[in-house]
């Protein structure tokens, strides 16, 4: 399975905009949609921090031989 993050806003009619580039990787295709919205300022703040922790920490040991 693919993914992809991008940041939107839900508008009054219920639509969420999708970005051009995403759409042409997308269209026609069957998708899954996950929607995530901080409960605070201060979440976005942690949840942001986590993920670039996160990614910077890189696969870890467990992958360390195909480095």
């Amino acid at each position: 399975m693919k993914a992809i993050a991008f940041r939107s806003k839900v508008k009054s009619d219920g639509t969420i905009v999708v970005p051009k580039k995403v759409r042409s990787s997308v269209e026609g295709e069957q998708v899954r949609v996950v929607l995530l919205w901080p409960e605070s300022d201060e979440d976005t703040a942690l949840w942001e921090q986590a993920g670039i922790e996160a990614f910077l920490e890189g696969d870890g040991q467990s992958n360390a031989l195909y480095d």
